[in-house]
């Protein structure tokens, strides 16, 4: 009969990283939905057929602060402070030689599923759970042999594609193995792939794909991540505008996956108050709300109003939209803004296209126009050019063109219409879904068509972004370009003209340079040039 299977759970470290959201706790007490990360372990862990007396956790740092099971059992790393998890590791599997069976290592800040622990245990022999998903930006990426096994394990990997998903199995032999190298070996600062990687040389080590999902809480910003990821906390979403009849819409919609405030001008029982064109209301709605996207849907959209009532359309279509990007700027919020194919002049034969000539011929397109350049100047930023919209919303009572034909043509009443236009009508539950799920074209700044990518022989990806630690482990072979601020100022006012040379320089640069300070992209490149 079979051994039952262990799991070690290192739980020794402090979390430097962290300590302002830890309060002293460990990093493993950190609170995921109703339970804590360690709580979450020890229920999936059972999930998977690991009983809690099988279950062996490494405390050390606020030890007295760890919610243990008491039928689990603990071993303190009394040195925590002066050592890392090679040390925390050994004392767990010195303290275990005697036991038979296949053990899990699993470091206690990994939040996963059951799915990824079930892949783990199904692996024949001793095993690394892997993930090609980043989930540790750090990057710690495993190299696989033609025959499937793992040969290294290290930061210095994530080109191979696959990431270490800070969990493993070890064999009786693997075990054997690998107290003998750390007993041997001055590991004690060490995390534990250093010594791992000597026992590659003595045991053959496969790869378990991680099946669920899977985040390391490295840092403040994981957390919130792995929150979002597991549907403990969802994306802060503020609508401007939600009780028109696009509003409503949206508001429906986006809320299945996000978390959605909204607003109207008086208020309502589940709408903020707000008066756009106050930009201290603005504000202090932000201050509260702290949005992480911002839908932008106020607008005065009859042309002939606008043009009978500039001022007022000139301070719903553009004024409004200063306080907004000003606010989203401040509290650096990503800025979807409604816009319209008013802003072209309707003389082109076929399609228009996103790049196309801005030509408006009307008032209202002017003012529409004035607001996609102010959003523009924003970092983050979306603009969906919409036209005339039709569909059934049963939470909006605001009429629209078609439902006013139907409700004349039914009540007997003559229709009179513009038969110069030809229009193309867009379904706002299509909108609503674009606005969630479709592509964003950052070179155009706007929406594009839905693209599927056959991979081929040879595929490149270029741009400053396209080496995000999201994206970087994908990629075999990494190149990253330098060149001095004077050759990049000229090719871009050659490229961009005077006026986005400006943006450039005063928003653009500042904020790439801000994202390769905070990610070392240039040294986890392959080939670095400087043209």
């Amino acid at each position: 009969m079979s051994e039952k299977p262990r799991a070690v759970i290192l739980a020794a470290g402090c979390g430097r990283r962290m300590e302002s959201e830890l309060g002293g706790d460990p990093k493993c007490m950190l609170s995921f939905g109703e339970e804590t990360l360690l709580e979450r372990q020890f229920r999936i862990l059972e999930e998977c057929g690991i009983e809690r007396c099988n279950i062996l956790v490494v405390a050390g740092y606020s030890r007295d602060r760890l919610c243990i099971p008491s039928d689990a059992s603990i071993i303190v790393n009394e040195r925590f402070e002066t050592t890392d998890n090679a040390y925390s590791l050994e004392l767990a599997l010195d303290s275990i030689r005697d036991v038979r069976g296949e053990v899990l290592v699993l470091d206690s800040d990994l939040a996963y599923d059951a799915e990824s622990v079930e892949a783990l245990l199904a692996a024949k022999g001793g095993s690394f759970l892997v993930s090609s998903e980043s989930t540790d930006p750090s990057g710690t990426g495993v190299l696989v042999n033609g025959q499937g096994e793992v040969v290294a394990v290290g930061k210095h990997l994530v080109h191979t594609g696959l990431r270490y998903a800070c969990a493993m199995k070890l064999t009786e032999k693997n075990r054997v193995d690998l107290l003998d190298i750390l007993k041997k070996g001055d590991f004690e600062k060490d995390w534990y792939t250093v010594p791992v990687n000597k026992m590659l040389q003595r045991s053959c080590f496969g790869v378990a794909e991680a099946q669920g999902r899977i985040v390391k809480v490295g840092t403040a910003s994981d957390y919130i991540h792995a929150k979002r990821v597991f549907g403990i906390e969802k994306l802060s979403v503020l609508l401007i505008g939600a009780s028109g009849f696009l509003g409503t819409k949206m508001k429906q919609i986006l809320s299945r996956s996000f978390e959605v405030a909204g607003t109207c001008r008086k208020g309502s029982p589940d709408l903020y108050a707000l008066d756009p064109i106050r930009k201290n209301q603005v504000i202090s709605l932000f201050d509260v709300v702290k949005p992480d996207i911002v839908v932008n849907l106020v607008g005065m959209s009859d042309p002939s109003a606008c043009l009978s009532n500039q001022e007022l359309a000139y301070d719903l279509n553009v004024r409004v939209v200063e306080n907004i990007c000003e606010a989203c700027d401040a509290f650096d919020s990503k800025l979807i803004h409604i816009s319209t194919d008013y802003v072209f002049d309707g003389e082109k034969i076929g399609m228009y296209e996103t790049d196309d000539s801005r030509l408006p011929k009307n008032y209202y397109g002017h003012t529409k126009l004035m607001a996609e350049d102010i959003v523009s100047a924003l970092p983050r930023h979306l603009i969906v050019r919409v036209p005339i919209l039709y569909g059934y919303n049963s939470e909006s009572d605001k009429p629209t063109f078609f439902s006013k034909v139907i409700d004349d043509l039914g009540a007997g009443r003559s229709v009179l219409c513009d038969d110069e236009q030809i229009r193309y009508p867009a379904l706002i539950d299509e909108v609503c879904f674009a606005v969630r799920d479709r592509v964003f074209d950052c070179g155009v700044m706007d929406l594009g068509d839905a693209v599927q990518v056959t991979p081929k022989a040879l595929n490149i990806l270029e741009g400053s972004y396209s080496t995000h630690p999201e994206l970087i482990g994908r990629y075999d072979l990494k190149i990253f370009l330098k060149t001095s601020p004077e050759t990049q100022s000229a090719r871009i006012l050659k490229r961009n003209g005077p006026a986005r040379h400006k943006m450039f320089v005063e928003k653009w640069i500042p904020l790439e340079n801000l994202y390769f300070t905070s990610y070392p992209v240039e040294k986890q490149c392959d080939l670095v040039f400087t043209t």
